[in-house]
Formats: C-alpha cells, sequence, structure tokens
C-alpha cells in the first residue's frame, strides 16, 4: 500500500526562523579592502543596512526600507536599494548576499559573502 507524505509548506525561514536582528561582516570589493557590511532586519518588515568602504574612507553609508520575502520564504528583498544586491538568502542566524540576479556566490570568495548575527 502506498502512502503519500504530506509537504510541509509552511516550514520556511520566514516562519521557523528567529530571522529579526542585525547581521554584520566584510565583504569583498573591488577597489577597497572590503565593505563593513551590517543588515539590520525588524519585525515590522523595515531594514537598515550600514556599508563602510575600509581603506577609502571612514564615511559610513546607510540605506533604510521595507522588505519582503520572496514565494519561498527563505529569501528577503530589500526594496530601493540602487546599483547593488537587494537579495538575501536567510539561513540560521546568517544572511547570504546574493549576487545582483538573485543567484548564490560561488567560487573562492562565496563564504565572504555570509553575514552573521
Amino acid at each position: 500500500m502506498d502512502t503519500i507524505a504530506a509537504v510541509d509548506t509552511t516550514h520556511n525561514a520566514q516562519t521557523s526562523l528567529d530571522w529579526n536582528g542585525t547581521y554584520k561582516g566584510i565583504t569583498p570589493c573591488a577597489d577597497c579592502e572590503g565593505i563593513e557590511t551590517e543588515v539590520a532586519l525588524n519585525k515590522d518588515m523595515t531594514f537598515i543596512v550600514k556599508t563602510k568602504y575600509k581603506g577609502k574612507s571612514d564615511e559610513v553609508f546607510e540605506e533604510k526600507g521595507i522588505f519582503k520575502w520572496d514565494q519561498t520564504g527563505s529569501i528577503v528583498i530589500l526594496e530601493g536599494l540602487k546599483d547593488r544586491p537587494n537579495q538575501f538568502f536567510v539561513g540560521e542566524n546568517t544572511l547570504t548576499q546574493l549576487d545582483l540576479e538573485g543567484k548564490k556566490i560561488t567560487g573562492a570568495l562565496a563564504e565572504n559573502y555570509i553575514l552573521k548575527k
């Protein structure tokens, strides 16, 4: 007798993880030592992104706005960011920056795109 397993479609990052909070890391930079990146995701669906280009300037750039979840409930899309990646995969205490097309970054520097809580 065949049994059909029910697929749990409600178990995703949005519903299962403690995703709100502040994530930090240093992402690669083409013409500086690295980009100090801080992303705060708030329960009210707002975000704050702070970036500082190490070795270039002490200026901290800050962008604020709202975010939404993609249909899978695993990726947040930060609305209104200009000329930069705006999608992040949400993991357990991590945010992984995706490329401009929303795809996972691969290669030797891939680990450098993971921000930690």
